[in-house]
């Protein structure tokens, strides 16, 4: 809306300036449009600092929002001390997100008035929404063109020279809005981490579970080969006599993905189901140390069966490897699909 309405005013308006008017106006509608009216004496808002200087200006003596705002200061002072109301309104302004009691208020502004009066003053300026209230604690009405209005036209709060509160009225705004970025940006990386965090979860139980249905498909291969009396490495193994196991466990701890056992043979296999540019993980040193599992396992609970070994790649491996693969005489997975 905001970009839009600037434009309509024939602005050069960019969506960073749009996000910085919406942050000094709180959003508001109105004060937004009040900002972006054309004014004579008022700058046209082609840029952060005119956004700046078109504020100062709103809220200053021929400023609409100024003029808004007086209506309620004006109620609120004919009830109210106006140096207490003008300090308590600034202060929680100023520090708005954050509640007082009346006794905190008092203990950190300092403020010399009997408690009775203070709570009757507070009481007014929540009367005329010029402060806000929380079960019982007093905040800021969350809206920074009142903070302004109090800066503009009640600069000795600021104990500040004349040639310097232009500067310093300029630098409150980017501060706070600057401040109010980096939390936004921070809470978005939070976000990131966390969302990164969760994919890679989720990445690592996928390929954790695709892993699997890879040892599945190949002891569905293995079987088929069996039924179908393909030989090779299921030769001599009978249809109505072999057991089976998947992420067989050793004693050790240590785990094996295929055991089949025949009458006479015993079969033991690795799956591997690496994405093509990932097959340099497979190793001589990972078949090696696959051999060495199945041959403690042949040893301990299959002695009296022959020991054929599988390494089973759904992608493949690297020349070097599958050269390996061969001379040990370990099959691979186009050893088996026909």
């Amino acid at each position: 809306m905001t970009l839009n309405y600037g434009r309509m005013y024939g602005y050069s308006m960019t969506p960073e300036i749009a996000r910085y008017i919406v942050y000094v106006t709180n959003g508001v509608p109105g004060r937004i449009g009040e900002l972006l009216v054309p004014k004579m004496g008022k700058p046209e808002i082609n840029s952060i600092h005119d956004v700046d200087t078109a504020l100062e200006f709103e809220v200053d003596i021929r400023g609409t929002i100024k003029n808004d705002w007086n209506e309620y200061l004006g109620m609120a002072m004919d009830k109210v001390n106006d140096l207490n109301m003008r300090r308590i309104t600034y202060f929680l302004c100023k520090n708005e997100g954050n509640w007082y009691y009346p006794s905190q208020l008092k203990e950190a502004m300092g403020l010399d008035i009997e408690d009775k009066k203070l709570r009757t003053e507070l009481g007014l300026l929540f009367k005329y929404d010029i402060i806000d209230m929380r079960g019982g604690s007093y905040g800021g009405v969350f809206d920074r063109t009142l903070k302004k209005v109090l800066m503009k036209g009640y600069p000795d709060m600021l104990n500040l020279p004349d040639d310097e509160f232009s500067a310093y009225f300029k630098n409150d705004n980017m501060l706070d809005y600057l401040t109010e970025r980096v939390e936004e940006l921070e809470l978005g990386l939070a976000e990131a981490r966390e969302v990164r965090d969760r994919l890679k979860r989720l990445q690592g139980q996928h390929n954790h579970l695709k892993g699997h249905y890879y040892e599945r498909e190949i002891l569905l291969w293995l079987i088929k080969g069996i039924i179908d009396q393909d030989g090779g490495l299921v030769d001599g193994i009978a249809v109505t006599a072999f057991q089976n196991w998947l992420n067989y466990h050793l004693e050790t701890g240590e785990e094996l993905d295929i055991v089949l056992a025949g009458e006479q043979v015993v079969i033991m296999a690795e799956c591997k189901n690496y994405q093509p540019d990932q097959l340099d993980k497979l190793t001589i040193e990972t078949v090696t140390k696959f051999v060495d599992k199945a041959t403690r396992l042949h040893q301990n609970q299959f002695t009296d069966k022959e020991l054929r070994l599988g390494f089973f790649s759904k992608h493949g491996v690297q020349a070097e490897l599958g050269d390996y693969l061969r001379q040990q005489a370990i099959w691979q997975v186009e050893d088996i699909r026909h």
